[in-house]
C-alpha cells in the first residue's frame, strides 16, 4: 500500500446532521436557497464549483467532490475503482463523467449498488491512499477502464499513464507506467468481461501521444483505417530544433497537430508563460515548419470526436 499527503478536503463539506446538531438547520436551508452551498449527496452541502470554469474541469470538480462525499459518510475506508479511481489518480477523460462514484466492495459483500455507488463484488488488490482516499492500484485502475469503457476513454487513460504526469516544474506527479506491468495485471484479471478490448486497448495504447486531445485523434485515425502516423516527430531547421509535431505522415510528407485551448491555458503547457506569449511562440513554430515545405494539418476538438469531420479534415490536406 503506497501513501500521498493526506487531503484537508473534508472542510470543504457542510453536513446536514452536525448543523440539525447546532440548531443552525435554518441558516443552511438559507445558504442553499442562496446558492451559496449546494447539496452534493444525502445530507452533505459544498460551495458550488465555479461556473466560469470551462465544463470539462468544472464536470471533473463535480464529480470529485461526489467522490469525497461518498468517503465523507461512511463509516468504513471505501476503496474507489474503475473511473472514480482514473480520477483520483489524475487520469485524463474525453467523455462524461459516470452518475455514480464506483467503488470495491470485495468479493464476500457482494455488488450491491445504491442510488449513489456502484459497487464491485471482486477482490481489489494492491490499494493506495491518494489525499486521504482508498484506491485500486494504478495499474488495475488503468486494467479496469480499459475493460469496461469505450475503446476511445480507454485509450485516453492507457495513453496518459504511459506517459506519466509531472507538473508545471518538472516534478514527476505520477510516474510511467509499463505496458508488460499493465498486461500482468489484466492476466489476473483471466477470461472475464472486457479482457479481450482492454488487451487490445493496450497494444494499441502509446506514451507518446502527449494530451488526450492526441489520444482521441489517434484513435479516430485508427477506426477510419487511415495510415498510422508516427508521434512526436522533432524537426530542424538552419536554426536548429524547430519543436516536435503531434503526428507526422512521412509517405505524404504531412504534419499533424491537435490544437485543444489547454495548450493557451494550462500550466504544465504554459510553462511560465503568458497565454499570449504562448500563442506568438506556436505562431513562429508552425511558420517554421511550414518553412520546410511539408504539409501541416490542425485541428480542434470538435474534428477529433467526430470520425466523419476528421476523415473529411485529413482527406483535405492529402491523407488517404
Amino acid at each position: 500500500m503506497t501513501s500521498t499527503t493526506h487531503g484537508e478536503w473534508r472542510d470543504q463539506f457542510v453536513r446536514d446532521g452536525e448543523i440539525r446538531a447546532r440548531g443552525g438547520r435554518g441558516e443552511l436551508i438559507a445558504d442553499v436557497r442562496r446558492g451559496e452551498l449546494v447539496k452534493v449527496s444525502r445530507g452533505t452541502y459544498a460551495t458550488p464549483v465555479d461556473a466560469l470554469l470551462p465544463t470539462f474541469e468544472r464536470d471533473e470538480r463535480a464529480y470529485l467532490l461526489r467522490i469525497q462525499a461518498a468517503q465523507l459518510v461512511d463509516t468504513l475506508d471505501l476503496v474507489f475503482s474503475h473511473r472514480s479511481a482514473a480520477l483520483i489518480w489524475g487520469l485524463p477523460a474525453v467523455e462524461p463523467w459516470p452518475r455514480l462514484v464506483h467503488v470495491i466492495s470485495g468479493v464476500s459483500a457482494g455488488g450491491r449498488s445504491t442510488t449513489q455507488l456502484a459497487r464491485h463484488g471482486v477482490d481489489p488488490g494492491d490499494v493506495s491512499i491518494i489525499d486521504g482516499l482508498h484506491v485500486t492500484s494504478l495499474l488495475r485502475t488503468v486494467v479496469d477502464v480499459a475493460r469496461t469503457s469505450s475503446f476511445r476513454e480507454a485509450v485516453c487513460v492507457a495513453d496518459a499513464a504511459l506517459s506519466g504526469l509531472s507538473d508545471a516544474s518538472g516534478i514527476t506527479m505520477r510516474p510511467p507506467v509499463l505496458k508488460t506491468d499493465l498486461l500482468q495485471e489484466l492476466a489476473r484479471a483471466g477470461s472475464g468481461r472486457g479482457v479481450a478490448q482492454a488487451r487490445a486497448v493496450i497494444d494499441f495504447a502509446d506514451g507518446g501521444s502527449g494530451s488526450p486531445g492526441e489520444s482521441c485523434s489517434r484513435v479516430g485515425i485508427h477506426l477510419l483505417h487511415l495510415p498510422p502516423p508516427i508521434l512526436q516527430q522533432p524537426f530542424y531547421d538552419r536554426n536548429g530544433l524547430i519543436g516536435y509535431t503531434d503526428f507526422w505522415w512521412k509517405d505524404v510528407r504531412l504534419m499533424g497537430e491537435f490544437d485543444g485551448a489547454g495548450k493557451y491555458t494550462l500550466p504544465a503547457f504554459l510553462r511560465g508563460r503568458t497565454p499570449a506569449r504562448a500563442l506568438a511562440d506556436e505562431k513562429k513554430r508552425e511558420d517554421r515548419l511550414r518553412a520546410s515545405g511539408r504539409g501541416m494539418s490542425r485541428w480542434d476538438w470538435a474534428v477529433a470526436i467526430s470520425l466523419p469531420r476528421l476523415r473529411a479534415h485529413l482527406g483535405a490536406a492529402g491523407l488517404r
